[in-house]
């Protein structure tokens, strides 16, 4: 094997490299995207809570928002978690996720060996969950985004990659 010669590079030299030039503005004009795709995301969430919270009571005749406006929603989301509980049951996916629906939110954590490769998995088939550490695939299941399909789409693919 051919005796090779590594160099040290002077820091300042490089930081007045081309390609240093070329890989920050490269860095900036992703985190812009990012920044804007991110901040879409929250304007998109803001306008469903106000079309929500704001706009539906007062075209149903309300004055104000009633005290009890939120209560379906959480009806819905505990319904869509107590699903998704069972659901884990029937495919065999071990889930921490307290059954007591006072103990509990609106995610349903699966425990896996592969959590982490299997929510990279499914993230390219554009089935989105969360990973937590150690071994958690997290699914939310939010009243005003999720339906009973996706919890049951979502499921059958995390089953699936065993």
């Amino acid at each position: 094997m051919p005796d090779t010669q590594v160099t040290e590079m002077d820091p300042v030299e490089f930081m007045r490299s081309k390609a240093f030039v070329v890989v920050l503005v490269l860095s900036v004009i992703v985190g812009v995207i990012v920044s804007f795709l991110s901040w879409a995301f929250l304007e998109a969430v803001y306008q469903v809570g106000q079309l929500y919270y704001d706009h539906l009571p007062s075209s149903l005749g309300f004055d104000t928002v009633p005290v009890w406006w939120c209560l379906p929603a959480l009806f819905i989301a505990g319904f869509i978690t107590a699903f998704a509980i069972d659901l884990c049951d029937q495919l065999g996916l071990a889930t921490p996720t307290p059954r007591d629906a006072a103990r509990r939110g609106a995610h349903v954590a699966v425990q896996h060996l592969r959590a982490r490769e299997v929510v990279t998995e499914l993230t390219a088939r554009h089935v989105i969950f969360d990973f937590r550490e150690p071994n958690i695939i997290r699914a939310g299941c939010s009243p005003l985004t999720t339906r009973f399909v996706d919890v049951y789409d979502g499921l059958q693919a995390v089953a699936a990659l065993g």
